[in-house]
């Protein structure tokens, strides 16, 4: 029976049994593959198990990319005499959900769009590694049928629970250079909480930073990095020089990483309900104004506005009362109003939604948010945004890696108080000083490196002190 459900119509392929369960796969124009597992209780369908798989056309070697890659992927190669292809399958979280046509459908709107998210990570990360990749809608007919002639070896299903996240081994190590015998200085990744990079130019410290990026990045652990000067602008870029790799042990081949570049008013807007109201009244230096108490009522209580115009809306509308006079009310839209022509793109529904949790996409990428020439009470209210959105985890395993090219001197009082709080849940940060003392405020650092010329001395919690020489980058330094 085929399905008539949204992205479709969805025509039936074939029916099998899996682990004693029957399942269904159907197949729809685009060739994208759905999966439906039966689970039945006392002879009776209960529930239903989904998953969604996109098929691509690959072109290049894909071993080095499948060894960094924690998503469920599928690759298969077909050969013949005188055919040969390769093909990546892209599949959805395996979801549980009861048996019943309005939570398939529903369910599978939200599989489709995780599955548009991961595809896009999954193409960028792709070309890094140069290897191209074509949709399965846009090939040719014989590699259709080449590959749907034998396809029950990709029809196996995860546990009826879903997938689940691994935690970070406690003892896997990064390289971050060799020492003057050659050998590998390596640190731990549960050292990645508050890391310290000190001495030496301001162009050598960001280094550093770019290689710690580089170290998250290839453990499939994004970061945020703000900059300023465009300092970390080539970590989406191949290094051209390999020439020291050797002496580093590291990997010959160059890459650059999976990077969502970002910018305030393009792509990049405030959500005002993923907001926290003090952090909008102090960024526009509002907190001793006689319109701070209304602005944070408003702000706290209009929890589903998005944008300045709403809010202007909802107070337009507001009676004056005691507490809130009508001068008052007047003043704060005024306020409001003048935001809003200083500012008019700022102020948008959010159209990321990944940013809150970004450690739940299927590929660790730079989220690299591009504040050269932004106004800096912009730049400041972006940054508190981006880390106060952050969703609260349950435990502090490594998720996030949080990266400013400015010294941290510069960082505003409020924005250290977040990057404090986030490490609890996980959300490490690393900064850069010309001097320890402009970092006395950070308790317990876990990670710090000091520069010593053309050398580093490594500082890491459990660990004696190590002299060594920082590696050279896989990806482009355009450190400044």
């Amino acid at each position: 029976m085929d399905l008539d459900l949204p992205y479709g119509p969805w025509n039936k392929v074939f029916s099998a049994e899996w682990n004693g369960k029957p399942f269904t796969v159907y197949r729809n124009k685009p060739n994208e593959l759905l999966i439906i597992l039966f689970i039945k209780e006392k002879n009776k369908i209960s529930n239903m198990l989904i998953s969604l798989k996109r098929i691509f056309l690959v072109e290049g070697n894909l071993d080095k990319f499948l060894m960094m890659q924690k998503q469920p992927l599928v690759a298969v190669e077909k050969s013949s005499a005188n055919f040969k292809a390769r093909y990546l399958v892209v599949t959805t979280t395996p979801q549980k959900i009861p048996y019943s046509f309005d939570d398939l459908s529903n369910t599978l709107h939200k599989q489709h769009s995780n599955l548009d998210v991961t595809s896009d990570l999954i193409k960028q990360a792709l070309h890094t590694y140069d290897i191209t990749v074509i949709d399965f809608d846009k090939v040719n007919e014989r590699y259709i049928l080449n590959f749907f002639s034998d396809p029950l070896t990709l029809f196996t299903m995860s546990s009826e629970k879903g997938g689940a996240t691994s935690s970070l081994p406690e003892l896997q190590e990064v390289l971050i250079g060799a020492n003057r015998w050659k050998q590998p200085v390596k640190a731990k990744l549960s050292s990645f909480s508050k890391i310290e990079v000190i001495g030496e130019s301001e162009a050598k410290r960001k280094h550093v930073l770019h290689i710690l990026i580089e170290s998250v990045l290839l453990n499939n652990i994004p970061a945020f990095i703000f900059d300023t000067s465009g300092s970390f602008s080539g970590i989406s870029l191949a290094n051209r020089n390999t020439s020291e790799f050797e002496d580093f042990g590291m990997n010959a081949l160059p890459i650059g990483f999976p990077t969502k570049k970002l910018k305030p008013e393009e792509g990049l807007f405030v959500d005002l309900k993923l907001l926290k109201p003090e952090i909008f009244i102090e960024s526009f230096g509002l907190e001793k104004g006689d319109v701070a108490k209304l602005l944070s009522k408003t702000l706290s209580e209009q929890k589903n506005v998005s944008t300045l115009g709403e809010i202007v809306t909802y107070l337009s509308s507001l009676k004056p009362s005691r507490e809130f006079p009508a001068f008052i009310i007047e003043k704060t839209i005024r306020v409001l109003e003048v935001i809003q022509k200083s500012f008019p793109s700022l102020f948008e529904k959010n159209t990321l939604p990944e940013l809150v949790e970004p450690w739940k996409q299927p590929i660790g990428s730079a989220y690299y948010v591009n504040l050269k020439g932004t106004h800096p009470m912009v730049k400041n209210l972006v940054i508190s945004y981006m880390l106060s959105s952050l969703k609260s985890a349950s435990d502090n395993a490594l998720k996030l890696l949080v990266v400013f090219d400015e010294p941290y001197i510069n960082i505003p009082k409020n924005i250290r108080e977040l990057l404090n709080e986030n490490v609890k849940f996980g959300v490490a940060f690393g900064v850069h000083a010309s001097e320890a003392l402009d970092l006395a405020d950070i308790d317990s650092p876990t990670l710090v490196i000091d520069l010593i010329g053309e050398e580093c001395v490594v500082t890491e919690t459990g660990e004696p002190q190590r002299r060594f020489v920082i590696r050279p980058a896989y990806s482009h330094c355009s450190e400044k």
